[in-house]
């Protein structure tokens, strides 16, 4: 479990499950999730009027949480030499469907591109796009890396 500063405590558990369908350097995979989040206490918003004051636990506390997830991911390996060791270059895509004990159902497309270059050295991009009815999120990271 995990202990919180402020007294809380919570369980979190995951469980996934995965089969690759196609072999390197094409490969798709399927891939089953699940997870159930449990914390000992809720956060509570504190008003003064019709103005929040403050927020006890002021992260997210859910009470007998559980998700679900079925993803399908396709990888493909571009690196000119094929060995232990060898410079990265690879992209991935992943589309991702699922649903949660919060009636919030969700769809998720992923992508990543690494390519490694002039010995340690390595390049990164990544981007997302997440729907649901409860939240929607984007993202896109750059990286610029060294390997030591």
């Amino acid at each position: 479990g995990k202990s919180y500063s402020d007294a809380n405590t919570g369980d979190q558990e995951k469980l996934a499950l995965s089969y690759m369908i196609t072999d390197h350097p094409r490969q798709l995979k399927i891939t089953l999730s699940g997870e159930r989040r449990d914390t000992q206490h809720r956060n509570q918003d504190i008003y003064a009027g019709a103005t929040r004051v403050d927020i006890v636990h002021p992260y997210w506390t859910p009470k007998n949480y559980t998700a679900g997830a079925l993803a399908l991911e396709w990888r493909h390996d571009l690196a000119e030499l094929q060995f232990c060791g060898a410079p990265e270059h690879w992209y991935a895509l992943r589309a991702t469907a699922g649903t949660d004990s919060d009636d919030n159902p969700s769809i998720r497309f992923e992508a990543e591109w690494q390519y490694e270059f002039a010995e340690h050295w390595s390049l990164e991009a990544r981007g997302l796009v997440h729907r649901s009815p409860q939240w929607d999120a984007d993202g896109l990271w750059l990286g610029i890396g060294y390997g030591f």
